[in-house]
């Protein structure tokens, strides 16, 4: 009965290595079939459900608002969202998992499909001004996107900014979805980086990232 026992052990890890989140890479170049790992990839664990801080109305629709801020010019930028989060994927050290996520962690197969904006602040901004009202800044749309066509994965989003300087700011991505109006459920956000930068402070307004 022991080699049954060992195959069904080997099944089973199979199957959870399946499972698990590929790593998030750089955009691959032309003479690879696949990129190699950002310098440093920032994982973001949350829950969304009817009281989250981070939700805003626009237009009638739930959109899920958080701002970031880049110190320093990056050559390649990449986001990409996973919802639901996938199983047996948890969160590591380093990584951010909200309140929200913790109180909800029986409800993690709940997800939506979703779509993802980012902009930067127009004009220049520096740590010490980032005390004002979210209103007070203007926007512009740098990308938008709701399916990764590179692992055709047409649920799942992925922004890339490649091939041109990513320059210092502040930032704002949006999620929503083309389908929903109310968004509900678990997601893992990640925002890879070359080089590689410590993007760990999301926040819901601007000025909490002085």
């Amino acid at each position: 009965m022991r080699l049954p026992f060992l195959l069904l052990l080997s099944f089973f890890a199979g199957t959870a290595l399946a499972q698990r989140t590929e790593p998030f890479c750089a955009s691959k170049p032309k003479d690879k079939l696949i990129g190699t790992p950002y310098d440093y990839t920032q994982s973001y664990f949350e829950f969304i459900d009817n009281h989250n801080a981070f939700v805003k109305q626009v237009n009638d629709s739930d959109r899920y608002v958080i701002y970031f801020f880049l110190d320093d010019s990056l050559s390649e930028l990449g986001i990409r969202l996973l919802s639901p989060i996938p199983p047996l994927t948890t969160p590591n050290k380093g990584n951010i998992a909200t309140e929200d996520y913790s109180l909800h962690t029986n409800e993690l197969t709940k997800g939506f499909d979703a779509q993802i904006a980012l902009f930067r602040a127009t004009g220049t901004h520096s740590r010490n001004d980032l005390n004002l009202a979210d209103e007070n800044y203007s926007w512009f749309q740098i990308a938008i996107n709701d399916n990764n066509y590179e692992n055709r994965d047409y649920k799942n989003p992925l922004l890339r900014l490649e091939n041109t300087s990513v320059p210092a700011g502040l930032y704002m991505l949006t999620i929503g979805s083309r389908e929903f109006k109310k968004l509900r459920g678990s997601f893992l956000l990640q925002i890879g980086s070359n080089p590689g930068v410590r993007i760990n402070n999301l926040q819901k307004s601007p000025y909490l990232l002085k």
